[in-house]
């Protein structure tokens, strides 16, 4: 899962602070059992970045629902991502940092330009309202697996406001 520390609001530039990618891999682990180790890693890995970066809110993209047909083609990936999301907000409850959401929809149009946006879209909607990006990231955002990271910081960037 990405995620990013950026500082702004409308009409000021935006600054990066930081971004990254954290997460543990499943391998052949049952789901119950993976799911507790989840909420144990993200637990402590929010607690980390909490500390180390004092956000005022913690923002993100609202996983939908695991229903219908979402259900069966990524329901699990989206219950696990839930998981972790939720071990983020109750380290965010504790250090009393807001948290917002914003549907997935919302961000693509408001970074990457339209609601259906790409994942390279938006990186490039993120480029374009932080330019050293493109210096510092191009070479591993250009990868599929590090799109999580371009995602976290175009949903904070969406979230903080910004258009590109």
């Amino acid at each position: 899962m990405g995620w990013a520390v950026i500082e702004g609001e409308p009409g000021v530039e935006p600054t990066y602070i930081d971004s990254g990618i954290l997460g543990i891999s499943r391998g052949d682990e049952k789901y119950q059992p993976y799911r507790l180790r989840l909420i144990e890693y993200w637990s402590q890995q929010a607690d980390v970045l909490l500390y180390q970066y004092q956000p005022d809110f913690v923002g993100n993209e609202i996983i939908p629902p695991a229903t219908g047909r979402a259900f069966k083609s990524n329901g699990v990936q989206s219950q696990l991502a839930a998981t972790a999301i939720t071990a983020i907000h109750t380290m965010a409850f504790r250090f009393k940092a807001e948290v917002t959401q914003m549907g997935a929809t919302t961000i693509k149009q408001r970074i990457g330009g339209k609601g259906d946006a790409t994942k390279v879209a938006v990186r490039n909607g993120v480029y374009s309202l932080i330019p050293e990006l493109k210096d510092m990231k191009h070479h591993l955002w250009t990868k599929k697996e590090w799109h999580d990271e371009s995602d976290a910081c175009g949903a904070g960037l969406a979230i903080l406001g910004y258009r590109a």
